[in-house]
C-alpha cells in the first residue's frame, strides 16, 4: 500500500539517523548500507523495525538475545504472511534454533548444508523458496507451509546465525521481503556480542 508522504519522511529520518548514530558512535563504525527502500514506498512497520535496531546500535542497551526476541516478535507481528519466524543460531557445524513465533518445531538443530536454512548458512546468501513442495532441500515442518525466505547472518563472510521465515501461501515472498529482511541481517550482525566476532 503506498504511503509517498509519511513513508518518505520516516525514510529520510532514518536515513539521517544512520549517518549520524555512525558519526556519534564511540568506536566509529561504517555507516550502514543505503536504506534499500529508497525508490520505492515502505509501510511504517517495516520502517519502525529497521529504527528500533538502528537506535539498538547507537545505544546498545539490551542483550543479543533480547534484540533476537524483540526482533523476531516485530517482524511475526508486522507481516500477516509470516506464519512462522525465527533466527537459528550456529553452533560449530551446526545451526541451533533461538528465539521464534509459531508452532513449535521439531528441527532444533540442524547441521549445515542440510535443508534449505543449512543451504542458505553453507552457501552465505539468502535463499527464496516459492513453492517448498517442489524443492527436495525443504525440511518439513508444517503440512501448511508453502513458501521459505532464509537470509543469513553475516560478519564478514562468516555466518553467525540466520532469518527463517515460512509462509502458508505459495511465493510469498517478494524483493521487498528480501532487502527488508537483509537490512534487518546487517544491523543484526552489527549487534552481535564481540565473543561472536
Amino acid at each position: 500500500m503506498p504511503c509517498p508522504g509519511v513513508c518518505s519522511a520516516v525514510r529520510a529520518s532514518l536515513q539521517s539517523t544512520v549517518v549520524v548514530d555512525a558519526m556519534s558512535s564511540p568506536d566509529l563504525q561504517p555507516p550502514l548500507s543505503p536504506d534499500p527502500f529508497q525508490e520505492s514506498p515502505l509501510p511504517d512497520h517495516s520502517l519502525a523495525i529497521l529504527r528500533r535496531l538502528d537506535r539498538e546500535i547507537e545505544r546498545r542497551a539490551s542483550s543479543w538475545m533480547q534484540i533476537l526476541e524483540l526482533t523476531v516478535r516485530d517482524l511475526a507481528d508486522a507481516f500477516a504472511h509470516f506464519n512462522w519466524t525465527g533466527v537459528y543460531l550456529v553452533e560449530g557445524d551446526d545451526l541451533v534454533l533461538g528465539p521464534y513465533v509459531g508452532l513449535p518445531t521439531e528441527h532444533l538443530r540442524i547441521p549445515v548444508g542440510r535443508g534449505i536454512c543449512g543451504a542458505a548458512a553453507a552457501e552465505r546468501r539468502s535463499i527464496v523458496v516459492d513453492d517448498v513442495r517442489q524443492d527436495p532441500r525443504y525440511l518439513s515442518c508444517f503440512v501448511s507451509t508453502r513458501s521459505e525466505i532464509v537470509v543469513p547472518i553475516l560478519i564478514g563472510d562468516r555466518v553467525i546465525g540466520e532469518i527463517d521465515i515460512d509462509s502458508d501461501q505459495p511465493a510469498a515472498f517478494g524483493a521487498t521481503d528480501r532487502a527488508l529482511l537483509e537490512a534487518v541481517a546487517e544491523r543484526l550482525a552489527r549487534l552481535a556480542p564481540s565473543e561472536l566476532r
